[in-house]
């Protein structure tokens, strides 16, 4: 089957994140007409690696980040009181249930959005974009980390909103099992046109700050 595919890195460098869209373009009408089956399919390695009670006795920029209080952010120790949050509140997920993140590099962002033009050559105003598997929320948002920095588009997974004993299995998981595999989402033609709205918005906060300095 022909198939057309684009792998991409995150600003990282990181071999763990890695996200992958295939293609497979319709041979037919009926298939192209078909919502179900002309999408783009988007996999996401993922990696919670900070599983240990015991601290990492290592000076590693992968364990410490940019400081101690950063490295102790998804250690066991503090994953308890997120997990019994999401508990409780199935909506506490804009800072804290999160499987892991990922930041597109910025010179991959006109390929994106050639690749996503397959399914659709539209654009569309939207500020994030949120699509989910059954089991995770993978969120498409803009943004940068510092005012010195270039804007980036970044997605972020998280834990579903479930009925309690869902929210159970998952919680002991976030504590106790190291998350690593791959998700997959499908990127049909309205989410396309989105996320492609996105990306043209970070390319023009980026213009807009470069010409402003």
């Amino acid at each position: 089957m022909d198939k057309e595919e684009l792998i991409l890195g995150c600003e990282c460098m990181s071999l763990d994140h890695i996200a992958q869209m295939i293609y497979f373009p319709p041979k037919t009408e009926k298939e192209k007409n078909n919502k179900e089956e002309n999408v783009i399919y988007f996999t996401v390695k993922t990696r919670n690696y900070m599983d240990r009670i015991i601290f990492y006795p290592s000076l590693n920029p992968r364990y410490w980040c940019y400081n101690f209080k950063e490295y102790c952010r998804f250690h066991i120790l503090n994953r308890i009181p997120i997990a019994i949050h999401y508990l409780f509140n199935p909506s506490y997920t804009k800072e804290y249930g999160v499987l892991d993140c990922f930041d597109f590099q910025n010179k991959d962002l006109p390929i994106i959005k050639e690749f996503l033009s397959q399914l659709t050559s539209e654009e569309t105003d939207c500020k994030k974009v949120e699509l989910d598997n059954n089991r995770w929320r993978i969120k498409f948002t803009t943004g940068r980390l510092y005012e010195n920095m270039p804007y980036w588009l970044n997605w972020e997974i998280q834990f579903l909103p479930l009925k309690i004993l869902g929210r159970i299995r998952y919680a002991l998981k976030y504590i106790f099992e190291r998350q690593d595999g791959e998700q997959g989402f499908e990127i049909d033609k309205e989410t396309a046109k989105k996320i492609k709205n996105l990306i043209t918005a970070v390319e023009n906060l980026n213009e807009e700050n470069k010409n402003n300095k």
